[in-house]
C-alpha cells in the first residue's frame, strides 16, 4: 500500500510540476502578447504618420499637376503669340516693300522735282 502511495505521490508532484510550468509557459504567452500588443500599436502610429505623409505627397503633386497645367497652357498661348507677331511683321515688311517698289516706280514719272524716298 505504501508503495502505490508513493507513486500517487510522485504522480501528483509531476502533476503539480506539468502545472507550474504551464502557468510559467502561460505568464510568458501573456508577456508576448503584451510585447505584441505594444509593436501593433506603434506600427499603427507609425502607419498613420506614413499615410498622413503621403496625403501630403499626394497634395503636392495635385498642385504640381495643376501648376503644370497652367504652364503648358501658357506655353501654347506664348507660341502662338509669337507665330501671331511673325505673320504681322512679314505682313508689314512685306507690305513695305511692296509700298516701296510702287512708290519707287511711280516716283521718277509723277514727282519730278521732289526728292527720292528711302
Amino acid at each position: 500500500m505504501e508503495k502505490i502511495l508513493n507513486q500517487i505521490l510522485a504522480e501528483l508532484k509531476e502533476l503539480n510540476k506539468s502545472q507550474e510550468e504551464l502557468l510559467m509557459s502561460h505568464e510568458e504567452l501573456k508577456k508576448n502578447q503584451e510585447e505584441l500588443m505594444i509593436g501593433y500599436k506603434e506600427l499603427k502610429v507609425s502607419q498613420e504618420e506614413i499615410v498622413e505623409r503621403l496625403d501630403r505627397i499626394e497634395n503636392k503633386f495635385d498642385v504640381i499637376n495643376e501648376q503644370i497645367a497652367d504652364l503648358t497652357e501658357f506655353k501654347t498661348e506664348t507660341i502662338q503669340g509669337l507665330k501671331d507677331i511673325k505673320d504681322t511683321l512679314k505682313f508689314i515688311v512685306l507690305g513695305c516693300k511692296t509700298s516701296t517698289l510702287v512708290v519707287e516706280a511711280v516716283s521718277p514719272i509723277h514727282f519730278r522735282g521732289s526728292m527720292p524716298l528711302k
